[in-house]
């Protein structure tokens, strides 16, 4: 009974050794048994370099030059940019500037990928309250992408920041094209058969003509710019007198110009900013390169004649002139492209026809027995086109910066 009794004892001390030995292994990290301990073949250590920290991302060479990575490392673009989107999520935003870096170095980035980082690396930047370096990473990012609209997953710092800025272009270049015509504002009427009625008529609908415009625009600021755009335009205009009861004396002319607008813009943007309506007033140059006319009269009840056309002597015309001009524009945004649709008036500073050349065409005095009118010419144009805008500009708002 001694016996069993011993033994059922020696038992239980060894269980409760077992258990207790168990409980400081689950309890306790595991101690290494000689630490120090270093091989006779290691080399000494070189206390005088510095202690290397090891990128996870970079592979280091071997003696061999083979590529042997220290740890796993993402292989695709795609893989690091979201472990890149984790570290930010977590915190980390050393480590995400650090990948960032490593990214734009090693790797090809399509424009959505250079995006996709650049948008956490602003984030990092200005959660880190890297206030400068922030700044100037959105700039170049509005520089570089003067379109992106933030997505709702986007970081809130990042969107936050790109709302301290806009963007607008330095130059625009654009081509256009539609109706123009010229409107006659009459100073003097020189009568000499016309006895029934001493006042012509210039009839708007017999206006017609077209022009075509090249523009260059430089813009001071986003909502004020000055243009210069050379312009060709081509327009008719017909005057119309009664002679008698039955006749109706006629005369049509056909002008061809070239004029140089130079006008200053201003803008009204809106808050989304596709449509834009602007106003712009200045002067232009005018000179008049070719002008012809034909002339003759008409009586009820014969069939209609029109006299055959003749080039008009250009030193009758004052065939350099000047113009106060302006109008508005309608403008639709597209990227780098600007849709516009253009109203536009201008009036000639001195007359139309030189007052002292009226008696200086003979087949109008003898033949037709008219002298032209004193006048000045009103144009009227309606532009359609389209503006290429480049070198965009970053502009903080509201005096924003660092």
């Amino acid at each position: 009974m001694k016996n069993h009794s011993k033994i059922l004892i020696l038992i239980t001390l060894a269980t409760l050794t077992v258990v207790a030995a168990n409980a400081q292994t689950d309890s306790l990290p595991p101690i290494p048994l000689y630490d120090n301990v270093v091989s006779d073949d290691a080399p000494d250590a070189d206390e005088s370099s510095p202690r290397q920290t090891i990128n996870p991302f970079e592979r280091r060479k071997d003696s061999k030059n083979n590529a042997a990575p220290q740890r796993h490392m993402p292989n695709s673009v795609g893989e690091q940019l979201r472990i890149l989107s984790n570290l930010y999520s977590a915190g980390k935003y050393n480590d995400a500037l650090a990948l960032s870096d490593s990214i734009l170095q090693n790797h090809k980035l399509t424009k959505e990928e250079n995006i996709y980082r650049q948008v956490h690396t602003i984030a990092a930047f200005k959660d880190l309250e890297y206030n400068e370096e922030a700044d100037s990473v959105t700039k170049l990012f509005h520089q570089k992408y003067p379109f992106y609209k933030p997505a709702s997953y986007d970081p809130v710092s990042f969107k936050e920041n790109l709302g301290n800025y806009y963007t607008m272009p330095r130059f625009s270049v654009w081509i256009g094209a539609g109706p123009a015509g010229g409107m006659p504002q009459i100073d003097t009427v020189h009568v000499i058969t016309d006895t029934l009625n001493r006042e012509p008529s210039y009839d708007p609908a017999e206006v017609s003509g077209f022009v075509f415009q090249l523009g260059f625009e430089y813009h001071i600021c986003k909502w004020l710019s000055i243009a210069v755009a050379p312009t060709y335009m081509r327009y008719q205009y017909g005057r119309e007198i009664e002679r008698g009861m039955m006749t109706t004396f006629r005369y049509e002319e056909t002008d061809n110009i070239l004029t140089l607008p130079m006008y200053l813009a201003a803008s009204l943007y809106t808050k989304r900013e596709i449509w834009v309506p602007s106003i712009y007033f200045g002067a232009k140059a005018k000179y008049i390169t070719k002008a012809k006319y034909a002339a003759y009269t008409q009586t009820i009840g014969q069939a209609q004649y029109t006299a055959s056309t003749r080039s008009l002597d250009l030193d009758d015309k004052n065939q350099s002139n000047f113009a106060l001009m302006g109008g508005m524009k309608l403008n639709y945004n597209y990227r780098r492209a600007t849709f516009f649709a253009d109203a536009g008036l201008s009036y000639d500073l001195k007359p139309f026809n030189k007052p002292g050349r009226g008696l200086s065409n003979s087949d109008l005095l003898y033949d037709k027995m008219f002298i032209p009118d004193s006048f000045h010419m009103m144009d009227l144009t309606f532009v359609v086109g389209v503006k290429i805008n480049f070198f965009y500009k970053t502009v903080a708002r509201f005096g924003y910066g660092y």
